[in-house]
């Protein structure tokens, strides 16, 4: 049994004699939230002002533990508020854990992807409770309830409805690693079949360019091919919008000295 305070965890054994044994694990990171730790696949996770920490049984000592931090991606995002009131919900249809913080004025919701480890955000969600049902991810907020559903293009909403938008945000893209300036010449992207995106890629000096695309290949994985008029910069950042249900598998710039 694993006991958590705020910035420490203990490990709880109880003997055959009826004794019981409390030794402490870690003494830097413990689980921050009154919610805030699920079980995964047999692995405790756990919010903590330090970010969010996966729990691996060690491999050099038995009965201790080493922990790896699966924020570090995002950890710029979080902060104490987060820390103190985040609480995950493991989505085993889709091995996905979902983090809710009731306390965030944007109703953010922050997925994590255990098969591809990677993050993802809902904004305007405001989840107080998350449940599944019939493999379909349910949320309660207030006293309404609502669902995720891949077949609505609309957010249904009490008051009306409203298109689905996701939105991909680069970071930035150094194109040289002695920061000289290039030119993007042309973008690659490889995405679901008769996807239509917009993309706006901005240079280190703000300038901004945005190309409404479509694929028009016919084939399974759809291929977009985009000349790019764009100055010569130090470094990129891109970003991509879609109302649609699609799917984007890599990104490749091609660019010159």
């Amino acid at each position: 049994l694993m006991v958590f305070t705020e910035r420490s965890t203990y490990m709880l054994s109880s003997y055959y004699n009826g004794e019981s044994e409390l030794v402490r694990i870690s003494s830097c990171f413990g689980c921050s939230s009154k919610n805030g730790a699920v079980l995964v696949d047999d692995r405790p996770i756990t919010v903590s002002f330090s970010g969010i920490m996966k729990w691996l049984p060690s491999h050099s000592q038995s009965n201790e533990f080493d922990t790896d931090c699966i924020s570090q991606k995002i950890q710029d995002d979080l902060g104490d508020r987060f820390a103190r009131s985040a609480f995950p919900f493991h989505y085993q249809s889709k091995n996905e854990i979902w983090f809710c913080d009731p306390s965030d004025e944007d109703g953010t919701v922050r997925i994590y992807s255990t098969d591809t480890e990677s993050w993802f955000y809902f904004t305007g969600i405001g989840a107080e409770m998350l449940f599944e049902v019939n493999g379909e991810i349910c949320f309660l907020k207030g006293n309404v309830l609502y669902v995720f559903s891949p077949s609505c293009s609309d957010d249904v909403l009490i008051d009306g409805t409203r298109p689905t938008s996701a939105v991909i945000e680069s970071g930035i893209i150094m194109l040289d690693p002695l920061n000289e300036s290039k030119k993007l010449l042309r973008c690659l992207i490889r995405t679901s079949m008769g996807s239509r995106i917009g993309l706006t890629v901005t240079d280190a000096k703000g300038r901004t360019i945005a190309y409404p695309l479509s694929d028009c290949s016919g084939e399974e994985i759809g291929y977009i091919e985009k000349r790019l008029n764009l100055h010569r910069s130090r470094y990129y950042s891109f970003s991509m919008t879609t109302n649609e249900p699609t799917v984007i598998y890599g990104v490749t710039f091609i660019a010159q000295k």
